[in-house]
């Protein structure tokens, strides 16, 4: 795979109710399939970012972090996105707050014109899987995409 991959999304599955916290708040994430929306533009791209995201042992520094540290939740797959000079973290947000529920602020305290970078799967995963893909193809910066699953 490339190493100049600057946006993913990971697949999450949550097996249980489960809590988070956002600045303050303790917010219930029902059982089901969700879709993160990740930036990958920092040391390593989102190569190193999904790495960390599989790894076990991390400090908590982002939101995500709570997901994928938490036993009741599996990494079921990824897309790694290669968006050119646009911010297709935002851009692809923007797109699935359309089609799929959200937990107002996730993943998004760096960006307040997004409404949310976490979003759960209302319809069956194959749909969603399928509109996701659907979002990235149509983004008007993207360069190349790619999905696997764990």
């Amino acid at each position: 795979m490339q190493s100049n991959w600057d946006c993913y999304i990971l697949v999450l599955q949550v097996n249980r109710l489960i809590e988070v916290h956002l600045r303050g708040l303790k917010i219930t994430l029902n059982p089901g399939m969700y879709f993160y929306v990740g930036s990958g533009k920092g040391a390593g791209g989102a190569l190193a970012r999904l790495i960390r995201h599989l790894s076990g042992d991390k400090q908590m520094h982002w939101h995500i972090d709570q997901l994928t540290s938490n036993k009741h939740v599996e990494i079921k797959g990824f897309y790694l996105v290669r968006s050119g000079l646009c911010d297709c973290e935002s851009s692809i947000s923007q797109g699935l707050i359309n089609y799929m529920d959200y937990v107002e602020g996730f993943g998004s305290t760096d960006k307040p014109r997004d409404k949310s970078h976490l979003f759960k799967c209302i319809s069956e995963l194959e749909v969603c899987l399928h509109r996701v893909y659907m979002i990235i193809e149509n983004d008007q910066c993207l360069v190349e995409a790619t999905y696997a699953s764990t």
